[in-house]
């Protein structure tokens, strides 16, 4: 009997449509992702070994390079000098894969 069930299963899922394979799949990242890195933020103490003046300097060495990375790419791309600011601001929050090595550096400790 399990075994038919799982047979099942693959059928079911080979017949649906794209459209709705897509659907499920959205939904499922729209749900999860976001409960991953919560969790990982959760898990991590950011003030342990917190010392104010490197953090400092990283933090803004971090969002110069990325604004002026995504300046550059854009302007190298013959966009507008608005384009070009709007795109560096937009790159600035990127940082969730360092979350995510950084929990995984812990965790091999």
């Amino acid at each position: 009997m399990l075994i038919f069930e799982k047979h099942f299963e693959v059928v079911v899922l080979l017949c649906i449509s794209d459209d709705l394979r897509k659907s499920v799949s959205d939904t499922f990242h729209a749900i999860f992702v976001p409960l991953f890195f919560a969790t990982l933020g959760l898990k991590i103490d950011f003030l342990a070994g917190l010392v104010l003046w490197p953090t400092f300097i990283f933090c803004a060495v971090a969002i110069l390079g990325k604004f002026a990375g995504a300046w550059l790419g854009t302007r190298l791309g013959k966009q507008s000098q608005q384009t070009s600011i709007l795109m560096g601001v937009a790159f600035i929050p990127g940082g969730a894969m360092e979350i995510v090595v950084a929990m995984g550096c812990r965790l091999l400790k």
